[in-house]
This record gives C-alpha cells, sequence and structure tokens, in this order.
C-alpha cells in the first residue's frame, strides 16, 4: 500500500518502522542540525529533508526499529563519519536513540525466509516486523519499497513525503 492508498493518520498509534536511510538522517539532524547535506554521511539530505522526517515522525507514537537497522545506521556512521566524531556522535545521539521502540527479529525467522534473497536481512527483519506488528514502514530503498507494496505491506518512501508535501 502506498501513501496514496492508505490514510497515513491511520498508522499515527500504532507507530512507524524507519529503515536505515531515514534514520540516517534523522539522527545526523539530532546530532549537527547545521552539518546535513555537508558531508559523507548526509550528502543526499538537506535540512529541509530532516525538518520534514522530524515533522511526519513527531505524529507517530513510536518510532521503530530492528537491531539490523540500528547496526546498518552505526557502520555507516563509523565509516562516513570523521572518527575522531564518531564517539561524539554516538554520545549525543543515545537519548533519542533511547526513546526508540526495538522490534527483534530472531535470525532463523530471516534466514528461511524467500526475502532475503532479495533484499537482505535488514530489511526482511523490517518485512517481518511489519507483518506482525503492522506498523508502516519507512525507506529510502525503492527496491524494498516495491517488494512490500508487493506483499500488500503499508509503506512509504522518503521521497514520496517530499513530493506529497506532507507537511
Amino acid at each position: 500500500m502506498s501513501i496514496r492508498e492508505k490514510n497515513i493518520r491511520s498508522y499515527f498509534r500504532k507507530g512507524i518502522i524507519v529503515d536505515t536511510g531515514p534514520l540516517i538522517l534523522l539522527l545526523a539532524g539530532y546530532y549537527n542540525y547545521d552539518r546535513i547535506g555537508k558531508n559523507k554521511l548526509t550528502a543526499e539530505f538537506t535540512r529541509e529533508d530532516f525538518d520534514l522526517l522530524n515533522g511526519f515522525l513527531s505524529n507517530f507514537r513510536a518510532i521503530i526499529v530492528t537491531p539490523h537497522v540500528l547496526a546498518e545506521v552505526s557502520n555507516l556512521i563509523n565509516i562516513r563519519v570523521n572518527k575522531s566524531n564518531f564517539a561524539d556522535f554516538i554520545e549525543k545521539i543515545i537519548e533519542k536513540l533511547s526513546d526508540f521502540e526495538e522490534v527483534y527479529v530472531q535470525k532463523d525467522e530471516i534466514i528461511y525466509r524467500e526475502e532475503l534473497k532479495k533484499v537482505g536481512i535488514t530489511d526482511t527483519a523490517i518485512l517481518l516486523s511489519c507483518e506482525k506488528k503492522g506498523n508502516l514502514i519507512l525507506t529510502k530503498d525503492f527496491k524494498f519499497e516495491g517488494l512490500c507494496i508487493s506483499k500488500g505491506l503499508p509503506v512509504i518512501h522518503f521521497d514520496k513525503l517530499r513530493a506529497e508535501s506532507w507537511f
């Protein structure tokens, strides 16, 4: 289901599962709003993107992540942020991370799913989380969005938020 096919507001009470790309933008904006778009970590984003994302997510009862997404985010921050800033970055986002709800999906649930071969461990865990809880998924990955739509799962691509001028 895309943003046009399902009323987003119906998911506000359930919460939203956030994929790696949007989560990086969110955390980078909390770390240093003025550096968005000016480094490797956030080169594809603008401060307006952060404002849009932050405003959109503020409507949801819970921001939900999986350990797999957190691991990807941590690895990307470690790779793309100056090594001397990594500890500071993590220190400044810990409080925000503690506000997120975590959904754990067992390894055996992931590895026996056909989707694993198409989208990998992280996205398969998100997909399984959505199937269990019925949350909306926010992603920046068109391939993953397409898979979710084909499975009838509620998903919105970040670029559609931009295009729809949701706020």
